[in-house]
């Protein structure tokens, strides 16, 4: 991997994939700065070049997935992501630096399901 510095990420706003009826994952999104984007990319060519991972159709969608097969309890009821919007309006956003990636492998059926596969520390350029 070519070397890439740290670089600052934020936390944005709260997001589901699949339908708010029945969310399959509740996320909190992080901006997505330039230095991340072509980490991304770097890492998820090679990933399908060396046929790791299948070709994802999908946009990249930065995220921290907070739970995963919600179920509200009520038929029919939509999630109500306002419900989660405690942030006030004065309150700085959480803010971190990414000093490196780790890559995940999921084992399904494993407790815990993902194991880190790869740790790479960013080396400054």
């Amino acid at each position: 991997m070519p070397p890439h510095s740290p670089f600052c990420l934020e936390m944005t706003q709260w997001g589901v994939f699949g339908s708010e009826r029945a969310p399959r994952i509740l996320y909190k999104g992080c901006t997505s700065p330039p230095p991340l984007q072509t980490l991304q990319h770097t890492l998820y060519t090679y990933c399908v070049e060396q046929q790791l991972v299948h070709p994802e159709s999908r946009p990249y969608m930065p995220h921290i997935t907070v739970a995963r097969r919600y179920q509200s309890g009520h038929a029919n009821s939509a999630f109500d992501l306002s419900s989660l919007s405690t942030e006030k309006q004065n309150e700085p956003p959480l803010k971190w630096v990414a000093h490196s990636v780790v890559i995940y492998e999921s084992r399904i059926g494993h407790t815990p399901m993902y194991h880190p596969w790869r740790i790479m520390p960013f080396h400054s350029i």
